[in-house]
């Protein structure tokens, strides 16, 4: 859902601050534009005096077709970053606990959907965090093993115990 709602946010998010931008500035260099005409026609004082009416009259316009969906649009975009950034690090939460503890970037990269260098960089700074060790497989692939100490994770009286610990730990890029 996180997912979702993050390419969502990016499409709604960049149309709004695309849109937003270009009414914008087209108000503004139109208004420069007409104002400097009028000034080099007539005289410097009535280019001012048309500027400032343009902008006045403009102004409602300039708000609410050109900087609040600017602004909008960049608050969705953040959002929806923020959003895409809770959705990978949920999926690596469920991964873990899916694996006990026992992952590769490989198996990270495709359920995180991806690339496999972004995958591994992820898990590296995830790794230093929570003091994960390293295992070599067979196939020679490096797995990640976020299994804390005594196997606390997997162990005890209750599987996963300290999930929700290690879900406060794992901070967001």
């Amino acid at each position: 859902m996180k997912r979702t709602g993050s390419k969502v946010g990016q499409f709604v998010g960049s149309v709004m601050t695309t849109g937003g931008s270009v009414i914008a500035v087209t108000l503004l260099v139109s208004t420069i534009a007409l104002s400097v005409l009028v000034g080099a026609v007539f005289s410097l004082k009535a280019g001012v005096i048309t500027g400032v009416v343009l902008l006045l009259l403009s102004s409602p316009v300039l708000l609410s077709w050109g900087v609040i969906p600017l602004v909008l649009g960049w608050v969705m975009l953040r959002g929806s970053k923020n959003l895409k950034r809770e959705a990978i690090r949920d999926r690596f939460l469920q991964l873990v606990k899916a694996k006990k503890g026992r992952l590769t970037a490989m198996e990270f990269s495709r359920v995180a959907e991806l690339e496999l260098t972004v995958a591994r960089s992820y898990l590296d700074r995830w790794a230093r965090e929570c003091h994960a060790d390293f295992d070599v497989t067979e196939a020679g692939e490096i797995q990640y093993l976020f299994l804390e100490s005594q196997n606390m994770l997997t162990g005890g009286g209750q599987p996963f115990e300290l999930f929700e610990q290690m879900k406060e730990k794992v901070s967001l890029p």
